[in-house]
C-alpha cells in the first residue's frame, strides 16, 4: 500500500477547515522523521466553533432525538467504516505515532470498531425504570444523552482511546468534540470522516487538533460543555478537575484512565451502584450526569429523575 495523503485540517460541523487564525504545526512522523503534514493548530476560537455546532446538533435532534435503534444501525456501519478501511488506518497509527503497523491493524483497528460496535449494539437494550413510591406519588427514572461531550485523549493508542469515549457519547445521543494529542492527530480526523459516511450527522463528531493550553484548556473551560472526558496524566488531569469546576454549574464528569466518573444529585438521594475502583462524584444540582469507562462499560447514558404527585 502506498503512504496516504493527510488532510491536518480540524472537523467542525461536517467539513474539513483550516483554524481560525490559519495557524499549522508539523505532523512529524517518529518512524523516519519524515514531515507527514501540516495540521491545524487550533485555538479558542475553534473550539467555540466546534462546541456550538455540537450544540446546535444535540439541540435539534438530527442524533440525540433519533430512535435508538436507528443510532445503532448508524452505529454498527461506522464500525464497519473502520474495517473497511483497516489498512490505511493502520498504517496512518504506524506513520503518526510509530506503532508497529501490525499491531496497529490487528489491535488498534479492530479493537476501536469492536468498541463502536458494541456500544452500537447496547444502546437499544437500556430501558427506564420507575422508583419505589407511596401509591400517591410516582417517580421515573429516565435515561437521557448528557448534551455536548468534550473529549481529550493522549498521543499513544490514539485511536482506541478515542473509541472508548466517543462510542458510549455518540451511542446515547451526545454530540462530541474530540481533542486529540497534538502527537498522533491524524487518526482521530479521519475518524470523523468515517462517522460522517456512515451517517452521523454533521455537527456530532467535531475533531479539533491543537495544542492543550490552546485547545484542550479552551474546551475544559467551556460553558457549553455539560461533560469531560480525559485520558492522560495525573498532574493534566487534576488541572482538567480544576477548570471544569471553574465552568458551568451542570453535571461535569472527570475520566482519567481506569477510573469511572459518576455524578449524582445528592438532594434527591440518587445513588448508582459502583463496582470497585469506581470514584464518586456528587453536586447539589439538577440530577445531569455522565457514566463512561472501560470499552465493555455501561453505555454513556443521563439519569434524570421527574416525579410528580397522582391524583
Amino acid at each position: 500500500m502506498t503512504d496516504p495523503t493527510f488532510d491536518g485540517r480540524a472537523f467542525i460541523n461536517g467539513e474539513r477547515i483550516a483554524a481560525r487564525d490559519g495557524q499549522t504545526f508539523d505532523c512529524v512522523s517518529p518512524v523516519d522523521g519524515r514531515l507527514l503534514t501540516a495540521v491545524a493548530r487550533c485555538g479558542e476560537a475553534d473550539i467555540d466553533a466546534a462546541v456550538a455546532a455540537a450544540r446546535t446538533a444535540f439541540e435539534d435532534g438530527r442524533w440525540s432525538g433519533m430512535a435508538p435503534a436507528q443510532r445503532k444501525r448508524v452505529m454498527i456501519k461506522f464500525a464497519e467504516q473502520l474495517l473497511a478501511h483497516a489498512d490505511e488506518l493502520a498504517l496512518t497509527e504506524t506513520l503518526d505515532m510509530g506503532k508497529p503497523i501490525r499491531y496497529a491493524k490487528s489491535v488498534d483497528v479492530n479493537s476501536a470498531a469492536n468498541c463502536i460496535r458494541w456500544y452500537g449494539e447496547a444502546v437499544d437494550k437500556v430501558y427506564d425504570e420507575i422508583a419505589p413510591t407511596p401509591r400517591t406519588a410516582l417517580a421515573l427514572i429516565t435515561r437521557e444523552p448528557v448534551g455536548v461531550v468534550g473529549v481529550i485523549v493522549p498521543w499513544n493508542y490514539p485511536m482506541i482511546m478515542a473509541a472508548w469515549k466517543i462510542a458510549p457519547a455518540l451511542a446515547a445521543g451526545n454530540s462530541v468534540v474530540l481533542k486529540p494529542s497534538e502527537k498522533s492527530p491524524l487518526t482521530a480526523l479521519r475518524l470523523a470522516e468515517l462517522a460522517l459516511a456512515a451517517g452521523i450527522p454533521p455537527g456530532v463528531f467535531n475533531v479539533v487538533p491543537g495544542y492543550g493550553p490552546e485547545a484542550g484548556s479552551p474546551l475544559a473551560l467551556h460553558m457549553d460543555v455539560d461533560c469531560i472526558a480525559f485520558t492522560g496524566s495525573t498532574r493534566v488531569g487534576k488541572q482538567i478537575h480544576v477548570m471544569a469546576g471553574q465552568s458551568n454549574r451542570m453535571a461535569r464528569a472527570l475520566l482519567l484512565t481506569s477510573i469511572t466518573g459518576v455524578r449524582a444529585d445528592t438532594s434527591l438521594s440518587i445513588r448508582m451502584r459502583l463496582t470497585p475502583g469506581d470514584t464518586p462524584i456528587t453536586r447539589p444540582t439538577r440530577p445531569r450526569s455522565l457514566i463512561t469507562g472501560w470499552p465493555m462499560a455501561t453505555p454513556l447514558l443521563v439519569p434524570t429523575l421527574a416525579s410528580c404527585a397522582r391524583r
